[in-house]
């Protein structure tokens, strides 16, 4: 139980930063700063690849 909570606990922090770059995605683009872009799609990768890992595939057990 305890481990739950602090797996919980991390995926919502992750999920806090995977939806805040997937809203800054579309402002960097609309804005041309293709660096920022970049990043948060980096940062929108990366959180997924670890939602999918860690809360997602989870869900069946």
């Amino acid at each position: 139980m305890i481990n739950d909570f602090g797996r919980d606990i991390f995926n919502v922090a992750v999920g806090i930063i995977w939806q805040t770059a997937l809203a800054a995605a579309p402002i960097y683009l609309v804005l041309k700063k293709f660096n920022g872009l970049t990043v948060a799609l980096i940062i929108v990768g990366v959180s997924s690849i670890i939602l999918r890992k860690n809360w997602y595939n989870r869900w069946e057990e």
